[in-house]
């Protein structure tokens, strides 16, 4: 029986040196961006911020994090938004019903922080726009005293 001898497959070639260097160099420039974005996102945040009362809807498991994603809803301007915001504990946070303060830009509403440390006790107002405050209304009374009105 004669032996049959199949070529050695080659390795695949590796990139080129000046490729690493450009993927490294988008990677950078595509991080840069996203921290500038988010920065900017926090900016608007503080300057053209309103309040409004969300409600949580529940937490989302995330395997590849260790924070917890609790979504929340709010209403602004006749809709409802559906965000959520990354915790590193629930612990104190009612996940689902509670009622908290959400600080969004009016001027892009997806842009939103529901305030964990504002937990709404009650409003002494039943009806109230949904169009959001500038301040903390008098008639949204929250649970922890220190924090009344700003």
């Amino acid at each position: 029986m004669q032996r049959v001898e199949y070529p050695k497959e080659s390795r695949p070639s590796e990139f080129p040196n000046w490729t690493r260097v450009a993927v490294v160099i988008v990677v950078i420039i595509a991080a840069y961006f996203s921290i500038k974005h988010q920065e900017s996102n926090q900016t608007d945040l503080e300057s053209r911020g309103r309040y409004i009362i969300g409600e949580t809807k529940g937490t989302v498991t995330n395997h590849r994090s260790s924070k917890i994603a609790i979504d929340y809803t709010y209403p602004y301007n006749g809709a409802v938004y559906r965000e959520s915001m990354y915790e590193s504990s629930s612990s104190g946070i009612k996940t689902n019903g509670g009622k908290y303060l959400v600080i969004f830009d009016p001027t892009n509403p997806k842009n939103s922080k529901m305030l964990f440390d504002k937990e709404v006790e009650y409003t002494t107002l039943i009806n109230y726009a949904d169009t959001g405050w500038t301040k903390i209304p008098d008639f949204v009374i929250l649970k922890n005293k220190s924090f009344q009105n700003r």
